[in-house]
Order: C-alpha cells, then structure tokens, then sequence
C-alpha cells in the first residue's frame, strides 16, 4: 500500500468523522463520554475493544468469510459489494453509507493483496481516530459545556479536512477505479492462499 493510498484514506475519513461529528447525537454522546470521568481501564476496554477486538472479527467475519464465500459462489464484485453492505447494515447506529463505502476500500484492498493483515489495520486507524476524540479530557471550566460549543470549536479543523478531502475526490476515486477494473480477474483471496500452501 503507497503513502498515497494511505493519505486518501485518512482524508476521507477525515470526511466522514467531521460528517459524524456534526450531528448532534455524536457530539451528545462525545460529550458525556468527555464530562464522565471513567475509570481508566474503561478507557482500556474502550480502546482495546474499538481499536483491537472489532476490527479483527468484523474484517475475519465479512471479508475472510463472507466476501470470500460469495466469490466462491459468484464473483468478485458481487462478493465485493454483499459483504460491504452487509458491513454497513451492522453499524447501523452509525451511518451506513461511510461504513458501506470503507467496506468497499477494505475488500478491494483484501482481493487486491490477497492478505486480511492490511484491511485490519486500515479498519483499525479509521476506528482510532473516533475514539482518541472521545477521550480528549473536556476542558476545566465552571460554565457548562454544551454539544453546541463541542461542534463549534470541531467544525473549523474538519472543514478543513473535508475540503481537503473534496479536492482530493477525483484522484480518490480515479484510484478506486484504477483498482477495482479487474476485480473479477482477480483470484478469491481464500483460494489464492490454500492453492499457494498445497
């Protein structure tokens, strides 16, 4: 994987967490978790589980099993978008179509490296940077600090990652392309590594 794959990775991250952000119920639920002094190893257990555990079994379960059990079946791409979709309908909390749209970067990057190391990983960084937010300390005053002054002081730092970003879109989705072109010439993952070990 290029440094540059890796930049428009972040950047549209950065998109979609200053999309997250905004809404009000996100910055609600930021802020109590900021104002709640947990113990510290609450703040273990939410690291480790969001950063560590998820990952591993949700990108183990839709892209080691599911993306490569549909391309048994049918092909890459149909393999492809179902297990994305799938993705994004078990995070339904959140927004569906970011989730859907990392499903999609996470299984082109499975099928094109044959290896889940590297959609763990990206799935991983795009789950740390939510939560290095959340456990940002709230500041030490006396006035009360509302969800409303939460997204004013967030709001200038992610529109400039969101422009970024939308400057970057067309070289985003020019690699995407680039990259998913022949995703039905590629072999299923799976059957790439078993028929490599035999």
């Amino acid at each position: 994987m290029s440094i540059g794959k890796l930049i428009l990775y972040f950047l549209f991250a950065g998109l979609v967490l200053r999309f997250s952000i905004t809404q009000p119920e996100f910055a609600a639920g930021a802020l109590s978790v900021m104002e709640d002094p947990s113990p510290p190893e609450f703040n273990r257990w939410l690291i480790i589980s969001t950063v560590v555990l998820a990952p591993l079994i949700e990108e183990f379960i839709f892209r080691g099993i599911i993306l490569n059990k549909w391309a048994e079946k049918s092909s890459n791409t149909r393999a492809l978008i179902i297990s994305s979709l799938l993705f994004g309908l078990l995070h339904i909390g959140s927004f569906i179509i970011p989730q859907f749209i990392g499903g999609l970067l996470y299984g082109i990057v499975y099928i094109k490296t044959k290896k889940l190391i590297y959609p763990v990983l990206m799935h991983s960084i795009s789950n740390l940077i939510p939560v290095s937010l959340m456990l940002i300390p709230a500041p030490e005053s006396t006035e009360a600090f509302s969800v409303s002054q939460l997204i004013a002081e967030l709001t200038p730092v992610l529109n400039i990652v969101s422009l970024v970003f939308i400057i970057t879109l067309p070289v985003f989705l020019f690699v995407v392309y680039r990259y998913s072109r022949n995703l039905n010439d590629e072999v299923a993952p799976f059957k790439f590594n078993t028929r490599k070990a035999i």
